[in-house]
């Protein structure tokens, strides 16, 4: 069992995106809970988490 921890993400969205999808994978048995998920602008200088390339959408436009 684990207490409660707090995680944020930090991403660039693209202008035009009209919708956002979030989720959880859990790779064992087990459960989790989300509790108050807030969605925040911050200013471009905020450094974004993960690596760019491995979270970059792949084909947006659906054009290839």
């Amino acid at each position: 069992t684990t207490e409660w921890t707090q995680y944020s993400i930090v991403l660039n969205v693209h202008p035009k995106a009209t919708n956002i999808a979030y989720g959880v994978l859990v790779s064992d048995a087990g459960t989790v809970w989300i509790d108050d998920v807030q969605f925040e602008l911050v200013g471009e200088k905020e450094p974004t988490t993960g690596s760019s390339s491995q979270f970059a959408p792949q084909n947006p436009s659906f054009e290839e």
